[in-house]
């Protein structure tokens, strides 16, 4: 196993988008890293780029969708579920169960997916890329 996940890490880099969206954000948001999956920012090139890291497991943090989940990402972001904009690719656990959480939530659909039935996210992107404008819009709409 250590050697397959040493592999598996070395081959890890992070989407084209990424990191210059991190750049782009990292000014005006406070970003924080919250997963279900078992890679660190340290593996896969995004070390550094969070004010703050959340890992299913860690420390009896259960998976999303639960809600204990989305509470220790208010707890880490110390702002009001209502000042979180969670950004993620999965319908059910990054929209709909950060919605239930109280948070906004913005469907990242790289691949271009119709939108499953009754699905709602405040926002829904195909790139990181379009983050920034996004939550400027997101922000005026709350303003």
């Amino acid at each position: 196993m250590a050697l397959f996940f040493a592999r598996r890490f070395a081959l890890s880099r992070p989407f084209p988008d990424a990191l210059p969206a991190l750049a782009a954000l990292r000014p005006r948001h406070l970003l924080g890293f919250a997963t279900n999956g078992n890679s660190r920012t340290e593996r896969c090139g995004l070390i550094g780029q969070f004010a703050f890291e959340l890992y299913a497991h860690e420390d009896g943090l259960p998976k999303k969708p639960s809600p204990a989940f989305f509470a220790a990402v208010v707890a880490a972001a110390g702002l009001p579920a209502a000042r979180i904009v969670h950004v993620g690719d999965s319908p059910e656990h990054d929209v709909v169960a950060a919605q239930r959480a109280g948070m906004r939530a913005v469907w990242l659909n790289r691949r271009g997916l119709p939108r499953p039935s009754g699905l709602q996210p405040d926002a829904e992107v195909s790139t990181l890329a379009a983050l920034p404008e996004v939550l400027a819009v997101l922000r005026r709409a709350n303003a």
